[in-house]
This record gives structure tokens, C-alpha cells and sequence, in this order.
């Protein structure tokens, strides 16, 4: 099952404003409705794999907002393992968690926040005012609410994700226009500089400061000349379903042509599988050389660069994967944007991952990440089955 990150779901708009009010009116609800003392709504982190609690109600609320618990300990995280609800009428004579220091309450429940293929998070409620214990048919009943509460959210999140991608659609549809016009005003004065400053290297001494001034010159215009080159990729990116590519032949190629950027400590793992399906030339080169380029740029020291392509039941899945120094949680999100990079000055346009993202929504495939600071990143593109 998909979980949805923790940091996806925080009120940044004013449906999402909105969706947190129900969330947090509901578990008042519920609270009120079974005689709990207190309850909290705990969301799934999928990146540290871990529940956080993000709206709590009771006299303790304040002590549990932000509390983490990780997939698989405790109640709560047992049910986000399992996906199954919990009830637990008495702790002191439950035979798992008699004598246990660790729980304070006398009775409580969690509850699954999911639909069918996806996974939000746990519902908890705490103790009867009464001094009763919950029952089964309290358990049934904060189920049902825990479904309809996860039927909104998937709502919230299929309509958040096309609004997404109108918003990115026109962004790219507008940088497209400027970039053509760029393009066109720089290429010629580039090359025209790019001639002169040659010509001015043949014409002074092998060593001095001028030599040493022009040469710098050049290296600017090098990166000035890549970025209108980048541009011009993006305001022209192929589309000719007509031609066909392998994807592990355009693997290899994309391999032997960045061979300068794998020197000796990078270890290049192949997880090729052969006679996958050939797919349209929408320029999915690029992509395999935005990632591969990413990942040996991410790895100054060395470490291991593993490519594997896989079939899978509705398409093709890509993955690369580095050992590098990773990108941190809170970046991930926005390095998809146009001009974003976190790469040093002079080392990225910004537009590589952007385009990459454009030529796989052609496809209309997905290009997604997962990453850990000090271990390492992974990107996976999936592309559906289609005839070319």
C-alpha cells in the first residue's frame, strides 16, 4: 500500500485548511460521542517511516502534538504495520500488554485511516470518562468514520494532484515560449564571444595573468553556452512517436557518453532485463542522462551507481539509484521545479530534473524520489504499457 507523507497533507491551502478542520471536528466527535478522555490523529511519514501525531484532543493534547512513533512499535504502530484496528478493553488483562510500565490508559483503540490502496495514518482514542472500557461496537463505529475520513482525503489528494499538474502544464507551456526566445537571442553573440576568446588565446603568452583572465572568460561562456543548450532542449523536446528506442540500449549509450563523469570510484551495478517493450522516442534519453548525470554528480567521493529496468504488470519500471550524500526531506518536493538545484554555482542549470519530468508526463508515466541524507537517493521512472 501507498502512505502519504506526513508533510503532503499540511494545511497550504484552503482545501487543505478545510480538510484539517473536518479531521480535527471529527475526532471531537468522536471523542465526545464514546466518553474518551483524550484521541489524536497520527499520520504516516513514508520517507522516516514513522507515525506523527499532528491533531490530538484531551486535557494532554499540547504533550502529544509532534510526538513520533515508529512504524511497527507501540499500538499505534502495530496497526500502521498491520492495517488492521485494535481494541483493547482492559490493558491489565490483555496478555500481551499485562504489566507493561508503558501504558498509562486502562482501555483504547486505534484504527486504520485507509482505503483500498491507500494509507493515511492511525485514529486513537483513550480511556472512558465513565470508567467503562470501549467495546466492539465502538470499534465498528470509529472504523466507519476512519473510512469516510480516508475517502475524503483520497479526494483532497487526487484533486490537489490535478491541480498540480495544470499549474505545472502552464508554467512549462510559458518558460517553453521564453526559452525559445533566448535561444535565439543568445546562440549567435555566444558563439561570436565563444570565436574572439580563441582567437585571443592564440595571440597571448602560454603563462601570465591575461592567459590566466581569458580563460576564466571561457569557462563562463562554457557554462553560459550549456544553459542556453539546456534551454533549447526544453523549449524543443522531441516528440516523434514514430521512432522507437530500447530503454537498455539507451541506458548503455547514456553510460558511454557521460563515461568522463564515472571515474574509478564509481561502481556501476546493471539490473538490465533483457527484451523489455520498445517505447516512443518522446526523449527519454534525456531523462536517463539527467539521472545518471544527478547521480554521479551527487557522489564527489565515489560510491555505487545501480541502474535496474524491470517489467512490470501495467508497464516498465527504471530505477537509479546512488550512495551519495542525498537530498534532504524537506527540498524534495520542489526539485522537480524549473531552475531549482542544489548543486553548487556552476554545476546545474536547475532545468534538468524539470525537463525529465516533462518528457515522463508524455509518456504519462511518473518520475518520483526517495532519498536520505548520508545514504543516498533513488529515482524511479514508470512508464505504462503502450504501442509505439
Amino acid at each position: 500500500m501507498k502512505a502519504l507523507p506526513a508533510l503532503e497533507m499540511s494545511p497550504q491551502t484552503e482545501m487543505h485548511q478545510q480538510m484539517q478542520e473536518l479531521l480535527e471536528a471529527s475526532l471531537r466527535g468522536l471523542q465526545k460521542i464514546l466518553n474518551a478522555q483524550e484521541g489524536s490523529l497520527c499520520w504516516m511519514n513514508i520517507s522516516t517511516q514513522e507515525l506523527i501525531v499532528t491533531i490530538a484532543v484531551g486535557p494532554r493534547a499540547a504533550s502529544y502534538l509532534g510526538h513520533r512513533q515508529p512504524i511497527g512499535q507501540g499500538a499505534a504502530g502495530q496497526v500502521a504495520l498491520n492495517r488492521q484496528p485494535l481494541l483493547v478493553k482492559d490493558v491489565a488483562t490483555n496478555r500481551v500488554l499485562a504489566g507493561r510500565d508503558t501504558y498509562r490508559t486502562r482501555s483504547f483503540l486505534c484504527v486504520p485511516i485507509q482505503t483500498l490502496t491507500e494509507f493515511y495514518g492511525v485514529l486513537n482514542l483513550t480511556d472512558k470518562t465513565t470508567d467503562e472500557t470501549f467495546t466492539e461496537s465502538d470499534l465498528e463505529h470509529v472504523t466507519r468514520v476512519a473510512g469516510q475520513l480516508a475517502t475524503a482525503l483520497s479526494a483532497v489528494r487526487r484533486t490537489d494532484t490535478l491541480q498540480r499538474q495544470v499549474e505545472m502544464s502552464e508554467k512549462f507551456s510559458a518558460i517553453g515560449r521564453i526559452a525559445a526566445g533566448l535561444v535565439h537571442e543568445l546562440s549567435n553573440p555566444l558563439d561570436a564571444v565563444n570565436r574572439y576568446a580563441n582567437l585571443m588565446l592564440g595571440l597571448v603568452p602560454a603563462e601570465g595573468h591575461l592567459r590566466d583572465y581569458l580563460l576564466q572568460i571561457k569557462a563562463g561562456l562554457n557554462r553560459m553556452t550549456t544553459t542556453v543548450r539546456t534551454l533549447g532542449h526544453f523549449a524543443r523536446l522531441p516528440s516523434d512517436h514514430r521512432l522507437v528506442l530500447s530503454i537498455n540500449q539507451t541506458i548503455e549509450e547514456a553510460l558511454q557518453d557521460l563515461g568522463m563523469l564515472l571515474y574509478p570510484q564509481i561502481k556501476v551495478i546493471r539490473l538490465l532485463v533483457p527484451n523489455l517493450p520498445r517505447i516512443p522516442d518522446y526523449g527519454f534519453s534525456q531523462v536517463v542522462t539527467n539521472l545518471i548525470k544527478n547521480a554521479c554528480d551527487a557522489m564527489p567521493s565515489g560510491g555505487t551507481l545501480t541502474i535496474r529496468t524491470e517489467a512490470t504488470k501495467t508497464g516498465v519500471l527504471l530505477t537509479v539509484s546512488d550512495t551519495g550524500v542525498g537530498i534532504p526531506e524537506s527540498l524534495q518536493s520542489a526539485i522537480f521545479e524549473p531552475f531549482f538545484t542544489t548543486k553548487i554555482p556552476g554545476r546545474g542549470t536547475g532545468l534538468g530534473l524539470a525537463i525529465s519530468q516533462e518528457i515522463v508526463n508524455r509518456y504519462q508515466g511518473t518520475l518520483s524520489v526517495k532519498s536520505e541524507v548520508g545514504r543516498g537517493t533513488t529515482f524511479s521512472v514508470t512508464l505504462p504499457l503502450r504501442t509505439p
